[in-house]
Protein backbone atom coordinates (compact mmCIF):
# COMPACT_ATOMS: atom_id res chain seq x y z
CA UNK A 1 0.00 0.00 0.00
CA UNK A 2 1.13 3.09 -0.83
CA UNK A 3 0.79 6.27 0.64
CA UNK A 4 -0.36 7.74 -2.56
CA UNK A 5 -2.56 5.41 -2.69
CA UNK A 6 -3.87 6.42 0.88
CA UNK A 7 -4.04 10.12 0.03
CA UNK A 8 -6.19 9.62 -3.43
CA UNK A 9 -8.85 7.41 -1.47
CA UNK A 10 -9.46 8.88 1.44
CA UNK A 11 -12.04 10.98 1.07
CA UNK A 12 -13.93 8.12 -0.23
CA UNK A 13 -12.60 6.02 2.73
CA UNK A 14 -13.72 8.69 5.33
CA UNK A 15 -17.09 9.04 3.82
CA UNK A 16 -17.53 4.99 4.12
CA UNK A 17 -15.15 4.00 7.86
CA UNK A 18 -16.90 2.28 9.86
CA UNK A 19 -14.67 1.09 13.43
CA UNK A 20 -13.65 -2.68 13.36
CA UNK A 21 -15.34 -4.93 15.76
CA UNK A 22 -11.63 -6.63 16.09
CA UNK A 23 -10.43 -7.03 19.40
CA UNK A 24 -7.02 -5.61 20.64
CA UNK A 25 -4.05 -8.04 21.81
CA UNK A 26 -0.62 -7.87 21.95
CA UNK A 27 -0.83 -8.54 18.03
CA UNK A 28 -3.16 -7.20 15.51
CA UNK A 29 -3.39 -8.39 11.93
CA UNK A 30 -4.70 -6.80 8.94
CA UNK A 31 -5.75 -8.70 6.27
CA UNK A 32 -4.04 -6.85 2.98
CA UNK A 33 -4.61 -7.21 -1.13
CA UNK A 34 -1.40 -6.45 -3.22
CA UNK A 35 -2.71 -4.87 -6.39
CA UNK A 36 -0.57 -7.86 -8.49
CA UNK A 37 -1.98 -10.56 -6.38
CA UNK A 38 -5.27 -12.40 -5.48
CA UNK A 39 -3.91 -13.59 -2.34
CA UNK A 40 -4.51 -12.33 1.20
CA UNK A 41 -1.08 -11.27 2.67
CA UNK A 42 -1.33 -10.36 6.91
CA UNK A 43 0.32 -7.14 8.04
CA UNK A 44 1.06 -6.71 11.35
CA UNK A 45 0.08 -3.26 12.66
CA UNK A 46 1.15 -1.58 15.48
CA UNK A 47 2.25 -4.77 17.71
CA UNK A 48 3.52 -2.40 20.48
CA UNK A 49 1.05 0.67 20.25
CA UNK A 50 -1.61 -1.98 20.41
CA UNK A 51 -0.83 -3.41 23.64
CA UNK A 52 -1.67 -0.46 25.15
CA UNK A 53 -5.09 0.46 23.59
CA UNK A 54 -7.86 0.75 25.74
CA UNK A 55 -10.20 0.40 22.37
CA UNK A 56 -10.37 -1.72 19.14
CA UNK A 57 -8.45 -0.12 16.11
CA UNK A 58 -10.29 1.70 13.60
CA UNK A 59 -10.00 0.43 10.74
CA UNK A 60 -11.27 1.09 6.98
CA UNK A 61 -11.91 -1.13 4.14
CA UNK A 62 -10.96 0.64 0.49
CA UNK A 63 -10.83 -1.28 -3.02
CA UNK A 64 -7.81 -0.83 -4.43
CA UNK A 65 -9.04 -2.62 -8.05
CA UNK A 66 -11.72 -4.73 -8.95
CA UNK A 67 -12.25 -7.40 -6.10
CA UNK A 68 -9.31 -6.37 -4.23
CA UNK A 69 -9.60 -4.67 -0.68
CA UNK A 70 -7.26 -3.41 2.13
CA UNK A 71 -8.29 -2.88 5.09
CA UNK A 72 -6.17 -0.15 6.68
CA UNK A 73 -6.51 2.13 10.28
CA UNK A 74 -9.02 5.31 9.31
CA UNK A 75 -7.10 8.74 9.12
CA UNK A 76 -8.07 9.39 12.45
CA UNK A 77 -6.75 6.45 14.01
CA UNK A 78 -3.57 7.16 12.19
CA UNK A 79 -3.64 10.43 13.85
CA UNK A 80 -3.94 8.75 17.30
CA UNK A 81 -1.30 5.84 16.92
CA UNK A 82 1.43 8.05 15.58
CA UNK A 83 0.41 10.78 18.55
CA UNK A 84 1.00 7.74 20.73
CA UNK A 85 4.05 6.54 19.10
CA UNK A 86 5.46 11.11 19.61
CA UNK A 87 4.89 9.93 23.65
CA UNK A 88 6.07 6.48 23.51
CA UNK A 89 9.50 6.65 21.14
CA UNK A 90 10.04 10.09 20.54
CA UNK A 91 11.16 9.61 17.05
CA UNK A 92 11.39 12.34 14.16
CA UNK A 93 9.03 10.30 11.71
CA UNK A 94 6.65 10.21 14.50
CA UNK A 95 6.30 13.89 15.15
CA UNK A 96 6.60 14.19 11.08
CA UNK A 97 3.64 11.78 10.35
CA UNK A 98 1.73 13.68 13.53
CA UNK A 99 2.33 17.68 11.87
CA UNK A 100 1.48 15.82 8.53
CA UNK A 101 -1.95 13.85 8.99
CA UNK A 102 -2.27 17.02 10.98
CA UNK A 103 -2.15 19.18 7.91
CA UNK A 104 -3.87 16.80 5.91
CA UNK A 105 -6.81 16.76 7.71
CA UNK A 106 -6.92 20.76 9.45
CA UNK A 107 -5.79 21.76 12.72
CA UNK A 108 -8.88 21.66 14.14
CA UNK A 109 -10.17 18.65 13.56
CA UNK A 110 -6.46 16.94 14.79
CA UNK A 111 -6.71 18.82 17.85
CA UNK A 112 -10.52 17.38 18.17
CA UNK A 113 -9.07 13.94 17.27
CA UNK A 114 -6.21 14.20 19.83
CA UNK A 115 -7.93 15.46 22.86
CA UNK A 116 -9.63 12.27 23.11
CA UNK A 117 -6.75 10.05 22.86
CA UNK A 118 -7.07 9.00 26.26
CA UNK A 119 -9.81 6.92 25.60
CA UNK A 120 -7.89 4.81 22.85
CA UNK A 121 -4.33 4.44 24.81
CA UNK A 122 -3.08 4.19 28.01
CA UNK A 123 0.47 5.18 28.94
CA UNK A 124 3.26 3.18 30.13
CA UNK A 125 2.76 4.56 33.72
CA UNK A 126 -1.23 3.86 33.75
CA UNK A 127 -2.32 7.23 34.82
CA UNK A 128 -5.59 8.77 33.35
CA UNK A 129 -5.24 11.58 31.10
CA UNK A 130 -1.02 10.87 30.85
CA UNK A 131 -1.24 10.54 27.39
CA UNK A 132 -2.62 13.44 26.29
CA UNK A 133 -0.44 15.29 28.82
CA UNK A 134 2.52 13.78 27.81
CA UNK A 135 1.84 14.42 24.04
CA UNK A 136 1.02 18.08 24.42
CA UNK A 137 4.45 18.49 25.97
CA UNK A 138 5.99 16.44 23.45
CA UNK A 139 4.60 18.87 20.88
CA UNK A 140 5.48 21.80 22.69
CA UNK A 141 8.90 21.54 22.96
CA UNK A 142 9.90 18.29 20.71
CA UNK A 143 13.06 17.05 21.20
CA UNK A 144 13.47 13.81 19.57
CA UNK A 145 15.98 11.09 20.79
CA UNK A 146 17.15 10.62 16.94
CA UNK A 147 18.36 14.11 16.56
CA UNK A 148 20.81 13.15 13.60
CA UNK A 149 17.82 12.45 11.31
CA UNK A 150 17.15 15.92 11.06
CA UNK A 151 20.02 16.59 8.93
CA UNK A 152 18.85 14.29 6.51
CA UNK A 153 15.20 15.49 6.05
CA UNK A 154 15.93 17.02 2.54
CA UNK A 155 17.50 14.25 1.32
CA UNK A 156 14.25 11.92 1.92
CA UNK A 157 12.72 11.70 -1.56
CA UNK A 158 9.23 10.75 0.23
CA UNK A 159 8.63 13.62 2.03
CA UNK A 160 6.99 16.64 1.65
CA UNK A 161 9.55 19.45 1.09
CA UNK A 162 7.25 21.57 3.41
CA UNK A 163 8.64 19.43 6.15
CA UNK A 164 12.18 19.82 4.83
CA UNK A 165 13.10 22.19 7.70
CA UNK A 166 13.05 20.78 10.91
CA UNK A 167 12.38 24.26 12.48
CA UNK A 168 8.91 23.82 10.21
CA UNK A 169 7.87 21.10 12.27
CA UNK A 170 8.14 22.33 15.50
CA UNK A 171 6.29 25.32 14.33
CA UNK A 172 3.58 22.95 13.20
CA UNK A 173 3.96 20.89 16.50
CA UNK A 174 3.92 23.99 18.62
CA UNK A 175 0.21 24.91 16.69
CA UNK A 176 -0.86 21.69 17.57
CA UNK A 177 -0.09 21.79 21.19
CA UNK A 178 -1.24 25.24 21.77
CA UNK A 179 -4.57 23.78 20.44
CA UNK A 180 -4.58 20.90 22.15
CA UNK A 181 -3.85 23.39 25.72
CA UNK A 182 -7.09 25.85 24.58
CA UNK A 183 -9.79 23.24 25.22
Amino acid sequence: MQSSWATQQLPYMRATATPSTTTTSSRIWMSAMRKSSTRSRPVMAGRHQCARRSRPLETIRGEVSPGQFVTAPTAEESLRVKAYLVVQCNQVRDYLDVVALSEHSGRDAAVGVLQRVDEYSDDRSLHNGSVLTSLAMSLAAPSPRDVDVMDELPRHRALDPRWHDWSDVVAACRALALGLANL
